[in-house]
């Protein structure tokens, strides 16, 4: 098992598996964690802004909340009953917790019939409860692409704090 599932578990959150461990280690976490998100095969790629000051337990609550709207429109109102992999899915990582505190990820969908709606109602519900925020959509549509997401979101997860935030809905 690699480091990154090994240290998961069953958490949704990675917490304090980074930090003192020296770089060599936390290099491998990170490059594991990068072909996790590479591997994840995730449909879409998503930034989530704020645009207003907010800490990191409120964004994480307000990533939550708006995850479960997006389940909710796409699966009907006992989404939470479907397995995992019938509803909305993603990895994601925070950047810039200090200021101008946003989320890059990838997002997985279950039934492709639903797939052209979430480009559509993600951005709106993200804006309907964080009036002052924006949210970035875009398709993922090669094995290249991948690669690209899974680098660009874990192009600061080197950092302890942002690494140790890391969500991964389950």
């Amino acid at each position: 098992m690699s480091l990154f599932l090994n240290y998961l578990g069953t958490s949704r959150k990675v917490e304090n598996y980074i930090g003192n461990n020296g770089y060599t280690f936390n290099k491998r976490l990170n490059d594991e964690l990068q072909q996790f998100i590479v591997d994840f095969d995730g449909d879409y790629f998503v930034t989530a802004v704020f645009n207003r000051e907010t800490n990191l337990a409120g964004a994480e609550k307000r990533l939550e909340h708006w995850s479960n709207c997006v389940n909710r429109k796409l699966y009907g109102k006992k989404w939470f009953k479907l397995p995992a992999t019938d509803r909305l899915q993603y990895i994601g990582a925070p950047e810039h917790l200090n200021s101008n505190l946003h989320w890059h990820m990838t997002l997985k969908l279950a039934g492709g019939k639903k797939d052209w709606r979430f480009a559509f109602i993600a951005p709106k519900l993200w804006q309907k409860y964080n009036q002052s925020g924006s949210m970035d959509v875009q398709k993922v549509l090669t094995a290249q692409d991948q690669i690209t997401v899974g680098s660009y979101i874990t192009k600061d997860t080197w950092l302890p704090s942002n690494y140790n935030s890391v969500k991964y809905s389950k």
